[in-house]
């Protein structure tokens, strides 16, 4: 009787103290500690041949983005799109840039207007948006695709 009762006392006080660990740690994680997007650096990267420069996300939804082309030779951009892994809205599209020259590189910057529903999020918030791009290179005539990935705080 003695063994039994030893091993349930054993198992009852270890039992309460991961109990309470766990209640614990579903505290920090429900309060944002263990937030993985705040543990992730700031990036900007492009499919190759062209590059990333700077970028600027803001509260409002809109967005800045410095894209060069290094393809070697120009050509013309006909459609930009931005999405967010964080959105369930869509894209946003940016008719100001159809049929724009690009000569080689060249740095354009790629403007996403306030109340993009793609953008939007709180300052200090990590966003994940990627922008696409469509374009044709010179003397081409088939329409080409590439994109720009941006992980970075919302100001």
């Amino acid at each position: 009787m003695k063994r039994g009762q030893s091993a349930l006392e054993f198992l009852m006080t270890y039992g309460w103290a991961i109990l309470i660990i766990l209640v614990m740690i579903a505290a920090l994680v429900y309060f944002g500690v263990f937030n993985p997007s705040r543990l992730t650096p700031e990036r900007c990267t492009a499919v190759p041949g062209f590059g990333c420069n700077d970028y600027q996300m803001n509260s409002d939804g809109s967005a800045n983005f410095l894209i060069a082309n290094a393809k070697g030779d120009s050509i013309t951009l006909t459609s930009t799109t931005a999405f967010s892994m964080n959105s369930t809205s869509g894209g946003c599209l940016n008719t100001a840039v159809a049929s724009t020259t690009w000569a080689s590189d060249e740095v354009k910057t790629v403007a996403f207007p306030a109340a993009c529903p793609a953008i939007t999020a709180a300052v200090g918030d990590k966003q994940k948006v990627t922008v696409y791009f469509t374009y044709t290179p010179k003397g081409g005539s088939f329409a080409k695709k590439g994109s720009v990935d941006v992980n970075a705080l919302v100001s």
